[in-house]
Protein backbone atom coordinates (compact mmCIF):
# COMPACT_ATOMS: atom_id res chain seq x y z
CA UNK A 1 0.00 0.00 0.00
CA UNK A 2 1.26 3.49 -0.89
CA UNK A 3 1.65 5.82 2.11
CA UNK A 4 3.31 8.72 0.28
CA UNK A 5 0.66 11.31 1.19
CA UNK A 6 0.58 10.05 4.78
CA UNK A 7 4.36 10.26 5.12
CA UNK A 8 4.42 13.78 3.74
CA UNK A 9 1.64 14.92 6.07
CA UNK A 10 3.41 13.40 9.08
CA UNK A 11 6.67 15.11 8.12
CA UNK A 12 4.84 18.41 7.63
CA UNK A 13 3.11 18.14 11.02
CA UNK A 14 6.43 17.29 12.68
CA UNK A 15 8.08 20.37 11.18
CA UNK A 16 5.08 22.49 12.11
CA UNK A 17 5.19 21.43 15.77
CA UNK A 18 8.97 21.93 15.84
CA UNK A 19 8.56 25.51 14.60
CA UNK A 20 6.97 26.66 17.88
CA UNK A 21 9.30 28.23 20.41
CA UNK A 22 10.15 26.06 23.42
CA UNK A 23 8.36 26.65 26.68
CA UNK A 24 4.78 26.78 27.96
CA UNK A 25 2.15 27.47 25.29
CA UNK A 26 -1.51 28.46 25.38
CA UNK A 27 -3.69 26.16 23.29
CA UNK A 28 -7.34 26.82 22.54
CA UNK A 29 -10.08 24.22 23.02
CA UNK A 30 -10.69 23.72 19.29
CA UNK A 31 -7.03 22.90 18.61
CA UNK A 32 -6.94 20.58 21.62
CA UNK A 33 -10.03 18.74 20.32
CA UNK A 34 -8.40 18.38 16.91
CA UNK A 35 -5.25 16.93 18.48
CA UNK A 36 -7.29 14.50 20.60
CA UNK A 37 -9.18 13.35 17.49
CA UNK A 38 -5.88 12.82 15.71
CA UNK A 39 -4.48 10.81 18.61
CA UNK A 40 -7.56 8.55 18.64
CA UNK A 41 -7.34 8.07 14.89
CA UNK A 42 -3.66 7.18 15.21
CA UNK A 43 -4.38 4.67 17.98
CA UNK A 44 -7.11 3.05 15.87
CA UNK A 45 -4.91 3.07 12.79
CA UNK A 46 -2.00 1.40 14.61
CA UNK A 47 -4.27 -1.10 16.34
CA UNK A 48 -5.54 -2.35 12.98
CA UNK A 49 -2.14 -2.44 11.27
CA UNK A 50 0.55 -5.11 10.89
CA UNK A 51 4.20 -4.01 10.83
CA UNK A 52 6.04 -5.30 7.74
CA UNK A 53 9.46 -4.65 6.27
CA UNK A 54 9.70 -1.65 3.93
CA UNK A 55 10.47 -3.10 0.50
CA UNK A 56 11.15 0.23 -1.21
CA UNK A 57 14.68 1.15 -2.13
CA UNK A 58 15.88 3.56 0.59
CA UNK A 59 17.60 5.96 -1.83
CA UNK A 60 14.60 6.04 -4.14
CA UNK A 61 12.27 6.65 -1.20
CA UNK A 62 14.35 9.60 0.00
CA UNK A 63 14.36 11.03 -3.51
CA UNK A 64 10.57 10.90 -3.57
CA UNK A 65 10.33 12.51 -0.12
CA UNK A 66 12.54 15.35 -1.33
CA UNK A 67 10.57 15.81 -4.56
CA UNK A 68 7.17 16.30 -2.95
CA UNK A 69 6.24 18.38 0.03
CA UNK A 70 3.50 19.76 2.24
CA UNK A 71 4.48 23.17 3.60
CA UNK A 72 4.29 23.03 7.41
CA UNK A 73 3.28 26.68 7.96
CA UNK A 74 0.93 27.31 5.04
CA UNK A 75 -2.68 26.55 4.18
CA UNK A 76 -4.30 26.90 0.76
CA UNK A 77 -7.80 28.06 -0.09
CA UNK A 78 -9.99 25.40 -1.74
CA UNK A 79 -11.69 28.10 -3.83
CA UNK A 80 -8.72 29.89 -5.40
CA UNK A 81 -5.60 28.01 -4.17
CA UNK A 82 -4.18 31.18 -2.53
CA UNK A 83 -1.88 30.43 0.41
CA UNK A 84 -2.00 31.84 3.95
CA UNK A 85 0.01 31.39 7.13
CA UNK A 86 -2.07 33.47 9.58
CA UNK A 87 -5.56 32.85 10.91
CA UNK A 88 -6.63 36.51 10.67
CA UNK A 89 -5.70 36.74 6.99
CA UNK A 90 -7.43 33.46 6.14
CA UNK A 91 -10.61 34.57 7.95
CA UNK A 92 -10.65 37.86 6.02
CA UNK A 93 -10.13 35.92 2.79
CA UNK A 94 -13.17 33.71 3.43
CA UNK A 95 -15.27 36.79 4.24
CA UNK A 96 -14.19 38.34 0.93
CA UNK A 97 -15.19 35.18 -0.95
CA UNK A 98 -18.60 35.08 0.74
CA UNK A 99 -19.05 38.78 0.02
CA UNK A 100 -18.28 38.30 -3.68
CA UNK A 101 -20.82 35.48 -3.90
CA UNK A 102 -23.56 37.75 -2.49
CA UNK A 103 -22.86 40.71 -4.78
CA UNK A 104 -25.64 41.54 -7.30
CA UNK A 105 -25.02 40.33 -10.82
CA UNK A 106 -23.61 42.88 -13.20
CA UNK A 107 -24.54 43.40 -16.78
CA UNK A 108 -21.98 44.62 -19.30
CA UNK A 109 -23.24 47.21 -21.77
CA UNK A 110 -21.41 47.93 -24.98
CA UNK A 111 -20.93 51.65 -25.54
CA UNK A 112 -21.43 51.19 -29.25
CA UNK A 113 -24.63 49.21 -28.71
CA UNK A 114 -26.09 50.02 -25.26
CA UNK A 115 -29.20 47.95 -25.77
CA UNK A 116 -27.30 44.74 -26.50
CA UNK A 117 -27.11 42.85 -23.20
CA UNK A 118 -24.18 40.48 -22.99
CA UNK A 119 -22.92 37.78 -20.65
CA UNK A 120 -19.91 38.59 -18.57
CA UNK A 121 -17.14 36.76 -16.74
CA UNK A 122 -14.73 37.80 -14.03
CA UNK A 123 -11.02 37.17 -14.43
CA UNK A 124 -8.23 37.75 -11.96
CA UNK A 125 -5.37 39.95 -13.15
CA UNK A 126 -2.13 40.12 -11.13
CA UNK A 127 -1.35 43.64 -10.00
CA UNK A 128 1.71 45.34 -11.42
CA UNK A 129 4.92 45.70 -9.47
CA UNK A 130 7.28 43.45 -7.56
CA UNK A 131 4.55 42.46 -5.12
CA UNK A 132 2.37 40.98 -7.87
CA UNK A 133 1.92 37.76 -5.92
CA UNK A 134 0.41 39.57 -2.97
CA UNK A 135 -2.32 41.60 -4.63
CA UNK A 136 -4.73 40.96 -7.48
CA UNK A 137 -7.55 42.95 -9.01
CA UNK A 138 -10.83 41.58 -10.32
CA UNK A 139 -11.78 42.83 -13.77
CA UNK A 140 -15.08 42.21 -15.52
CA UNK A 141 -14.77 41.30 -19.21
CA UNK A 142 -17.76 40.83 -21.56
CA UNK A 143 -17.75 37.48 -23.33
CA UNK A 144 -19.38 38.74 -26.52
CA UNK A 145 -17.91 42.21 -27.01
CA UNK A 146 -16.74 42.70 -30.56
CA UNK A 147 -13.12 43.84 -30.62
CA UNK A 148 -11.18 45.23 -33.52
CA UNK A 149 -7.96 43.71 -32.07
CA UNK A 150 -7.41 40.84 -29.66
CA UNK A 151 -6.45 41.91 -26.16
CA UNK A 152 -2.72 42.00 -25.71
CA UNK A 153 -1.71 42.01 -29.40
CA UNK A 154 -1.12 45.75 -29.46
CA UNK A 155 1.02 47.22 -26.69
CA UNK A 156 -1.09 50.38 -26.84
CA UNK A 157 -4.32 48.41 -26.66
CA UNK A 158 -4.09 47.02 -23.15
CA UNK A 159 -6.70 45.46 -20.97
CA UNK A 160 -6.97 48.72 -19.03
CA UNK A 161 -7.82 50.62 -22.24
CA UNK A 162 -10.44 48.04 -23.25
CA UNK A 163 -11.98 48.33 -19.83
CA UNK A 164 -12.71 52.00 -20.50
CA UNK A 165 -15.01 50.93 -23.36
CA UNK A 166 -17.18 48.86 -21.02
CA UNK A 167 -19.87 50.26 -18.76
CA UNK A 168 -21.12 48.37 -15.72
CA UNK A 169 -24.80 48.59 -14.84
CA UNK A 170 -26.05 47.54 -11.42
CA UNK A 171 -29.71 46.45 -11.65
CA UNK A 172 -30.17 47.07 -7.95
CA UNK A 173 -29.21 50.73 -8.28
CA UNK A 174 -32.11 52.78 -9.61
CA UNK A 175 -29.88 55.79 -10.25
CA UNK A 176 -27.86 53.95 -12.89
CA UNK A 177 -29.08 54.40 -16.45
CA UNK A 178 -28.68 51.86 -19.23
CA UNK A 179 -27.73 54.65 -21.60
CA UNK A 180 -24.29 54.65 -20.01
CA UNK A 181 -24.03 58.33 -19.06
CA UNK A 182 -22.21 57.49 -15.83
CA UNK A 183 -19.14 55.30 -15.99
CA UNK A 184 -18.06 53.41 -12.90
CA UNK A 185 -14.37 54.09 -12.27
CA UNK A 186 -12.32 51.39 -10.63
CA UNK A 187 -9.82 52.42 -8.00
CA UNK A 188 -6.41 51.06 -8.65
CA UNK A 189 -5.09 49.15 -5.65
CA UNK A 190 -1.44 49.82 -5.08
CA UNK A 191 -0.05 46.97 -3.05
CA UNK A 192 1.64 48.07 0.15
CA UNK A 193 4.10 45.45 1.25
CA UNK A 194 4.14 44.77 4.97
CA UNK A 195 7.49 43.33 6.01
CA UNK A 196 6.20 42.63 9.50
CA UNK A 197 4.21 39.49 8.68
CA UNK A 198 5.09 35.88 8.08
CA UNK A 199 5.77 34.86 4.50
CA UNK A 200 6.46 38.43 3.43
CA UNK A 201 9.75 37.29 1.89
CA UNK A 202 9.84 35.32 -1.38
CA UNK A 203 10.61 31.59 -1.14
CA UNK A 204 13.16 31.46 -3.92
CA UNK A 205 14.20 28.28 -5.66
CA UNK A 206 17.70 28.58 -7.07
CA UNK A 207 20.78 26.40 -7.31
CA UNK A 208 23.86 26.97 -5.25
CA UNK A 209 26.64 28.64 -7.22
CA UNK A 210 29.64 26.63 -8.36
CA UNK A 211 31.87 28.69 -6.10
CA UNK A 212 29.72 27.80 -3.07
CA UNK A 213 29.67 24.11 -4.01
CA UNK A 214 33.44 24.07 -4.24
CA UNK A 215 33.65 25.80 -0.88
CA UNK A 216 31.66 23.02 0.80
CA UNK A 217 33.89 20.39 -0.76
CA UNK A 218 36.75 21.67 1.41
CA UNK A 219 37.39 20.23 4.85
CA UNK A 220 35.62 22.48 7.34
CA UNK A 221 38.32 22.27 9.99
CA UNK A 222 41.01 23.14 7.44
CA UNK A 223 39.04 26.20 6.28
CA UNK A 224 38.43 27.24 9.87
CA UNK A 225 42.01 26.86 11.07
CA UNK A 226 43.35 28.83 8.11
CA UNK A 227 40.74 31.59 8.59
CA UNK A 228 41.44 31.96 12.32
CA UNK A 229 45.22 31.93 11.79
CA UNK A 230 44.86 34.61 9.12
CA UNK A 231 42.69 36.78 11.39
CA UNK A 232 45.14 36.45 14.26
CA UNK A 233 48.03 37.51 12.05
CA UNK A 234 46.10 40.48 10.64
CA UNK A 235 45.05 41.66 14.10
CA UNK A 236 48.57 41.57 15.53
CA UNK A 237 50.26 43.11 12.48
CA UNK A 238 52.56 45.99 13.46
CA UNK A 239 51.53 47.77 10.27
CA UNK A 240 48.18 48.62 11.81
CA UNK A 241 49.76 50.86 14.42
CA UNK A 242 52.44 52.29 12.12
CA UNK A 243 49.85 53.40 9.54
CA UNK A 244 47.96 55.27 12.27
CA UNK A 245 51.14 56.94 13.45
CA UNK A 246 51.92 58.12 9.91
CA UNK A 247 48.42 59.49 9.55
CA UNK A 248 48.65 61.46 12.82
CA UNK A 249 52.07 62.76 11.78
CA UNK A 250 50.63 64.15 8.53
CA UNK A 251 47.59 65.76 10.15
CA UNK A 252 49.07 67.11 13.40
CA UNK A 253 50.42 70.37 11.89
CA UNK A 254 46.90 71.22 10.73
CA UNK A 255 44.91 69.65 13.59
CA UNK A 256 47.01 69.69 16.81
CA UNK A 257 44.41 67.68 18.81
CA UNK A 258 44.07 64.89 16.21
CA UNK A 259 43.72 61.30 17.46
CA UNK A 260 43.12 58.08 15.55
CA UNK A 261 40.93 55.18 16.75
CA UNK A 262 41.02 51.93 14.73
CA UNK A 263 37.89 49.82 14.41
CA UNK A 264 36.48 47.05 12.24
CA UNK A 265 37.51 43.47 11.52
CA UNK A 266 41.26 44.06 11.95
CA UNK A 267 40.63 45.21 15.54
CA UNK A 268 37.98 42.61 16.37
CA UNK A 269 40.07 39.67 15.14
CA UNK A 270 37.91 38.55 12.22
CA UNK A 271 39.79 40.26 9.38
CA UNK A 272 41.67 38.87 6.40
CA UNK A 273 44.73 39.93 4.43
CA UNK A 274 42.50 41.95 2.10
CA UNK A 275 40.63 43.76 4.90
CA UNK A 276 40.87 47.54 4.96
CA UNK A 277 42.04 49.31 8.09
CA UNK A 278 39.10 51.35 9.40
CA UNK A 279 40.08 54.48 11.35
CA UNK A 280 37.98 57.09 13.07
CA UNK A 281 39.97 60.33 12.73
CA UNK A 282 39.08 62.65 15.59
CA UNK A 283 40.24 66.04 14.34
CA UNK A 284 38.53 68.36 16.84
CA UNK A 285 37.72 66.26 19.92
CA UNK A 286 34.36 65.01 18.65
CA UNK A 287 34.69 61.42 19.93
CA UNK A 288 31.59 61.92 22.11
CA UNK A 289 29.63 63.56 19.33
CA UNK A 290 29.27 66.70 17.28
CA UNK A 291 26.00 67.78 18.83
CA UNK A 292 26.25 70.94 20.92
CA UNK A 293 29.91 71.52 19.97
CA UNK A 294 30.39 75.06 18.69
CA UNK A 295 33.09 75.86 16.15
CA UNK A 296 33.36 72.30 14.83
CA UNK A 297 33.60 71.99 11.05
CA UNK A 298 31.20 69.72 9.18
CA UNK A 299 32.15 66.17 8.21
CA UNK A 300 32.27 67.17 4.56
CA UNK A 301 34.65 70.02 5.33
CA UNK A 302 36.87 67.65 7.30
CA UNK A 303 36.99 65.09 4.49
CA UNK A 304 37.84 67.68 1.83
CA UNK A 305 40.56 69.27 3.99
CA UNK A 306 42.17 65.94 4.89
CA UNK A 307 41.99 64.86 1.26
CA UNK A 308 43.93 67.98 0.26
CA UNK A 309 46.52 67.46 3.02
CA UNK A 310 47.19 63.79 2.20
CA UNK A 311 47.21 64.47 -1.53
CA UNK A 312 50.26 66.67 -1.07
CA UNK A 313 52.27 63.91 0.65
CA UNK A 314 54.23 61.03 -0.84
CA UNK A 315 53.00 58.45 1.65
CA UNK A 316 49.32 58.56 0.69
CA UNK A 317 47.11 58.23 -2.38
CA UNK A 318 43.45 59.23 -2.44
CA UNK A 319 41.37 56.27 -3.58
CA UNK A 320 37.80 57.59 -3.28
CA UNK A 321 35.69 60.25 -1.54
CA UNK A 322 32.20 59.15 -0.42
CA UNK A 323 30.04 62.00 0.89
CA UNK A 324 26.45 60.85 0.33
CA UNK A 325 26.51 57.67 2.42
CA UNK A 326 25.11 57.36 5.94
CA UNK A 327 28.68 57.56 7.24
CA UNK A 328 30.75 59.71 4.85
CA UNK A 329 34.31 58.50 4.47
CA UNK A 330 37.62 59.02 2.71
CA UNK A 331 39.30 55.98 1.15
CA UNK A 332 43.09 56.23 1.02
CA UNK A 333 46.10 53.97 0.38
CA UNK A 334 49.29 53.98 2.41
CA UNK A 335 52.23 53.35 0.05
CA UNK A 336 54.81 52.26 2.58
CA UNK A 337 52.73 49.34 3.84
CA UNK A 338 50.50 48.98 0.78
CA UNK A 339 47.42 49.14 3.01
CA UNK A 340 43.97 50.45 2.14
CA UNK A 341 42.31 52.57 4.82
CA UNK A 342 38.76 53.86 5.30
CA UNK A 343 38.78 57.12 7.25
CA UNK A 344 35.63 58.35 9.04
CA UNK A 345 35.16 61.63 10.89
CA UNK A 346 31.76 61.53 12.62
CA UNK A 347 32.10 60.22 16.21
CA UNK A 348 33.42 57.34 18.31
CA UNK A 349 30.43 54.98 17.97
CA UNK A 350 32.15 52.72 15.44
CA UNK A 351 35.18 52.41 17.72
CA UNK A 352 32.97 51.54 20.69
CA UNK A 353 31.11 48.97 18.57
CA UNK A 354 34.37 47.23 17.75
CA UNK A 355 35.38 47.16 21.41
CA UNK A 356 32.03 45.53 22.27
CA UNK A 357 32.31 42.91 19.52
CA UNK A 358 35.91 42.15 20.49
CA UNK A 359 34.82 41.60 24.11
CA UNK A 360 31.83 39.38 23.26
CA UNK A 361 33.60 37.27 20.62
CA UNK A 362 36.53 36.65 22.97
CA UNK A 363 34.18 35.77 25.83
CA UNK A 364 33.23 32.60 23.96
CA UNK A 365 36.20 31.83 21.63
CA UNK A 366 34.06 29.56 19.47
CA UNK A 367 31.97 32.59 18.51
CA UNK A 368 34.94 34.33 16.86
CA UNK A 369 35.79 31.09 15.07
CA UNK A 370 32.24 30.96 13.75
CA UNK A 371 32.45 34.54 12.42
CA UNK A 372 35.77 33.78 10.70
CA UNK A 373 34.24 30.72 9.02
CA UNK A 374 31.09 32.55 7.92
CA UNK A 375 33.12 35.36 6.35
CA UNK A 376 34.82 32.72 4.20
CA UNK A 377 31.42 31.16 3.48
CA UNK A 378 30.03 34.56 2.39
CA UNK A 379 31.05 34.03 -1.25
CA UNK A 380 28.06 35.94 -2.64
CA UNK A 381 28.86 39.00 -0.47
CA UNK A 382 25.20 39.43 0.52
CA UNK A 383 26.20 40.35 4.08
CA UNK A 384 29.01 42.53 5.36
CA UNK A 385 31.32 41.45 8.18
CA UNK A 386 29.64 43.65 10.80
CA UNK A 387 26.20 42.19 10.04
CA UNK A 388 27.56 38.64 10.21
CA UNK A 389 29.15 39.38 13.60
CA UNK A 390 25.87 40.76 15.01
CA UNK A 391 23.94 37.72 13.74
CA UNK A 392 26.42 35.35 15.39
CA UNK A 393 26.28 37.26 18.67
CA UNK A 394 22.46 37.27 18.67
CA UNK A 395 22.41 33.54 17.91
CA UNK A 396 24.69 32.81 20.88
CA UNK A 397 22.81 35.22 23.14
CA UNK A 398 19.52 33.48 22.49
CA UNK A 399 21.20 30.14 23.18
CA UNK A 400 22.25 31.53 26.57
CA UNK A 401 25.99 31.57 25.83
CA UNK A 402 26.52 35.35 25.69
CA UNK A 403 24.98 38.25 27.68
CA UNK A 404 22.82 40.87 26.02
CA UNK A 405 24.07 44.44 25.86
CA UNK A 406 21.37 45.92 28.10
CA UNK A 407 22.55 43.78 31.04
CA UNK A 408 26.08 45.10 30.48
CA UNK A 409 24.74 48.67 30.83
CA UNK A 410 22.91 48.29 34.15
CA UNK A 411 25.61 50.15 36.09
CA UNK A 412 25.55 53.80 34.99
CA UNK A 413 29.21 54.16 35.99
CA UNK A 414 30.06 52.40 32.73
CA UNK A 415 28.07 54.85 30.59
CA UNK A 416 29.78 56.38 27.57
CA UNK A 417 27.29 58.76 25.94
CA UNK A 418 27.95 59.55 22.28
CA UNK A 419 25.43 61.80 20.51
CA UNK A 420 22.71 60.66 22.93
CA UNK A 421 23.41 56.91 22.68
CA UNK A 422 24.93 54.88 25.50
CA UNK A 423 28.02 53.13 24.09
CA UNK A 424 29.38 52.05 27.46
CA UNK A 425 29.36 48.52 28.84
CA UNK A 426 30.80 46.40 31.64
CA UNK A 427 33.23 43.58 30.84
CA UNK A 428 32.50 40.77 33.31
CA UNK A 429 34.05 37.33 32.91
CA UNK A 430 32.05 34.18 32.20
CA UNK A 431 32.32 33.21 35.87
CA UNK A 432 30.95 36.59 36.96
CA UNK A 433 28.08 36.16 34.50
CA UNK A 434 27.40 32.61 35.76
CA UNK A 435 28.02 31.40 32.22
CA UNK A 436 30.16 28.47 31.17
CA UNK A 437 32.52 28.16 28.24
CA UNK A 438 30.89 26.21 25.41
CA UNK A 439 33.51 24.00 23.81
CA UNK A 440 31.18 22.85 21.05
CA UNK A 441 32.63 21.43 17.89
CA UNK A 442 32.68 24.23 15.37
CA UNK A 443 30.98 21.98 12.81
CA UNK A 444 27.97 21.63 15.12
CA UNK A 445 27.99 25.37 15.74
CA UNK A 446 28.03 26.15 12.00
CA UNK A 447 25.18 23.74 11.36
CA UNK A 448 23.13 25.18 14.24
CA UNK A 449 23.70 28.75 12.99
CA UNK A 450 22.39 27.92 9.51
CA UNK A 451 19.40 26.14 11.01
CA UNK A 452 18.73 28.99 13.44
CA UNK A 453 18.21 31.53 10.66
CA UNK A 454 16.36 29.31 8.17
CA UNK A 455 12.72 29.80 7.12
CA UNK A 456 11.57 26.98 9.41
CA UNK A 457 13.76 27.81 12.40
CA UNK A 458 12.54 26.87 15.89
CA UNK A 459 13.69 30.03 17.65
CA UNK A 460 13.42 33.05 15.37
CA UNK A 461 11.38 34.15 12.39
CA UNK A 462 13.42 36.73 10.51
CA UNK A 463 10.33 38.04 8.73
CA UNK A 464 8.62 39.31 11.89
CA UNK A 465 11.36 39.66 14.52
CA UNK A 466 14.13 42.15 15.16
CA UNK A 467 17.65 40.80 15.63
CA UNK A 468 18.58 42.87 18.66
CA UNK A 469 21.81 42.00 20.52
CA UNK A 470 20.86 44.82 22.90
CA UNK A 471 17.66 43.23 24.20
CA UNK A 472 17.55 39.47 23.52
CA UNK A 473 17.04 37.13 26.48
CA UNK A 474 18.39 33.59 26.47
CA UNK A 475 15.90 30.83 25.63
CA UNK A 476 13.08 33.38 25.83
CA UNK A 477 9.79 33.00 23.99
CA UNK A 478 9.44 36.79 24.03
CA UNK A 479 11.50 38.57 21.40
CA UNK A 480 11.40 42.05 19.92
CA UNK A 481 8.91 42.22 17.03
CA UNK A 482 8.94 44.64 14.12
CA UNK A 483 5.26 45.30 14.79
CA UNK A 484 6.05 46.52 18.33
CA UNK A 485 7.16 49.80 16.73
CA UNK A 486 3.67 50.27 15.27
CA UNK A 487 2.08 50.51 18.73
CA UNK A 488 0.82 53.93 19.97
CA UNK A 489 3.66 55.84 21.62
CA UNK A 490 5.70 52.64 21.21
CA UNK A 491 3.92 51.13 24.22
CA UNK A 492 4.82 47.56 23.18
CA UNK A 493 8.51 48.33 22.91
CA UNK A 494 10.25 47.01 26.07
CA UNK A 495 11.22 49.46 28.78
CA UNK A 496 14.93 48.77 28.21
CA UNK A 497 14.64 50.87 25.03
CA UNK A 498 14.05 54.13 26.90
CA UNK A 499 16.61 56.06 24.84
CA UNK A 500 15.24 54.69 21.58
CA UNK A 501 11.66 55.62 22.52
CA UNK A 502 12.72 59.15 23.35
CA UNK A 503 14.60 59.39 20.06
CA UNK A 504 11.65 58.08 18.00
CA UNK A 505 9.17 60.43 19.67
CA UNK A 506 11.53 63.35 19.13
CA UNK A 507 11.86 62.55 15.40
CA UNK A 508 8.27 61.35 14.90
CA UNK A 509 7.47 64.06 12.34
CA UNK A 510 10.98 64.21 10.89
CA UNK A 511 10.93 63.45 7.16
CA UNK A 512 14.65 62.72 6.99
CA UNK A 513 14.92 58.91 6.63
CA UNK A 514 18.29 58.97 8.40
CA UNK A 515 16.46 59.95 11.59
CA UNK A 516 13.95 57.09 11.40
CA UNK A 517 14.24 53.49 12.55
CA UNK A 518 13.78 51.34 9.42
CA UNK A 519 11.82 48.54 11.13
CA UNK A 520 9.52 47.79 8.18
CA UNK A 521 12.24 46.15 6.12
CA UNK A 522 12.78 42.55 4.99
CA UNK A 523 15.55 42.13 7.57
CA UNK A 524 15.98 44.20 10.73
CA UNK A 525 19.33 43.84 12.49
CA UNK A 526 19.63 46.48 15.19
CA UNK A 527 22.89 48.20 16.05
CA UNK A 528 23.66 47.44 19.73
CA UNK A 529 24.42 51.10 20.60
CA UNK A 530 22.78 53.32 17.99
CA UNK A 531 19.44 51.61 18.45
CA UNK A 532 17.67 53.54 15.68
CA UNK A 533 20.01 52.06 13.08
CA UNK A 534 19.00 48.96 11.12
CA UNK A 535 22.31 47.76 9.70
CA UNK A 536 20.46 45.56 7.17
CA UNK A 537 18.00 48.16 5.88
CA UNK A 538 19.56 48.13 2.41
CA UNK A 539 18.82 44.43 1.84
CA UNK A 540 16.03 43.93 -0.70
CA UNK A 541 13.25 41.31 -0.34
CA UNK A 542 14.76 39.17 -3.08
CA UNK A 543 18.22 39.33 -1.49
CA UNK A 544 16.78 38.52 1.94
CA UNK A 545 14.99 35.52 0.46
CA UNK A 546 18.22 34.36 -1.17
CA UNK A 547 20.17 34.75 2.08
CA UNK A 548 17.72 32.66 4.11
CA UNK A 549 17.44 30.08 1.33
CA UNK A 550 21.24 29.89 1.25
CA UNK A 551 21.25 29.26 5.00
CA UNK A 552 18.97 26.27 4.45
CA UNK A 553 21.00 24.84 1.58
CA UNK A 554 24.21 25.32 3.55
CA UNK A 555 22.78 23.41 6.51
CA UNK A 556 21.98 20.50 4.21
CA UNK A 557 25.44 20.62 2.65
CA UNK A 558 27.05 20.49 6.08
CA UNK A 559 24.94 17.50 7.13
CA UNK A 560 25.62 15.69 3.87
CA UNK A 561 29.38 16.17 3.69
CA UNK A 562 30.00 15.71 7.41
CA UNK A 563 27.44 13.09 8.36
CA UNK A 564 26.78 11.50 4.98
CA UNK A 565 23.06 12.15 5.38
CA UNK A 566 21.87 12.15 1.78
CA UNK A 567 18.33 13.04 2.77
CA UNK A 568 19.46 16.55 3.66
CA UNK A 569 21.17 17.19 0.35
CA UNK A 570 19.25 19.61 -1.94
CA UNK A 571 17.31 17.52 -4.43
CA UNK A 572 19.13 18.97 -7.44
CA UNK A 573 22.34 17.47 -5.99
CA UNK A 574 21.00 13.95 -5.40
CA UNK A 575 21.09 12.80 -9.01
Amino acid sequence: MNYLATNLLIESLTLNLASYKPGLKNIDTFTMNQIEKLMKKLELFLATSNLVQCEEDELQRDKIMMSFYQQPDTVRCRHCNESFSENVASTQHIQNIEGNEQKPKLKAISVNNPEAEQKTEFIEIPANGPEKRLKTEIVEIPLNVTQTKPIGNDPNDTLANDRKNIQLENHFNANTEVSGKKVQKEKEIKPQVNYMKRRCLPRLNFKMSKDMKNFFKQDIMTVLEMAVAESDKVKSAVENKKVQEQLVECLKPHYPAVKCYPFGSRVIGTGSYTSDLDIFVDLQEVYYGRNDKPGVESITESILKVEKILKNTKQWTIDEIILNSRVPLLKVINHRFNMKCDLTFSNGLAHRNSLLLEYLLNLQPSSRMLVCYLKKWNREKYLNGYTISLMVIYFLQLMGWLPNVSTLQVDSQNDVIIDGWNAGFATPTLEELNHKSKPFEIIVLVEEFFHFYGFYANFIVLEIEVISPFYVESCSVKTLLKSDFESPHYSKVPSQFKRLKQYLLKHKNDTNPRHQFAYNRPLVIQDPFELSHNVAKGISPEMAGRIIRLFEMSERKIKYHVYGMEYFLPKEEIW
